[in-house]
């Protein structure tokens, strides 16, 4: 998930070098260095200090807290996710407290941007 917004944001992802961030994030996983770029820029923090779990599947609190994360680190803010999420089937209700106040965080539009298009 993490490669594909380090590719829409245009990151040379091979100038991040993974090493001591994550100990399960090897090297040579072709994701490493998004991982570490979202990791530096605040993104992601990961499931633990020490570890990320790559091969566990996300849900849709973490793309969400991941979206917003990464609307902030390009500068833009988000408006009406509660009533987007309801619109697209996604009882806002379901979510948790944490994520609630991740998706609701900001409140004015994006303006056609190219990384907008994600969240619409």
């Amino acid at each position: 998930f993490v490669q594909v917004l380090a590719n829409i944001s245009g990151i040379d992802t091979s100038e991040y070098d993974i090493k001591k961030t994550f100990l399960d994030v090897e090297s040579t996983d072709w994701f490493a260095g998004a991982v570490k770029w979202a990791s530096d820029n605040g993104i992601v923090a990961g499931m633990s200090e020490t570890t990320f779990q790559p091969n566990t599947s996300i849900n849709r609190e973490q793309m969400c807290a991941i979206l917003s994360r990464y609307a902030e680190y390009k500068g833009l803010e988000l408006k009406a996710v509660k009533e987007k999420a309801a619109q697209k089937g996604v009882a806002f209700s379901q979510l948790s407290p944490h994520m609630r106040q991740n998706c609701t965080h900001s409140a004015s539009s994006f303006s056609g941007s190219k990384e907008e298009r994600i969240f619409t």
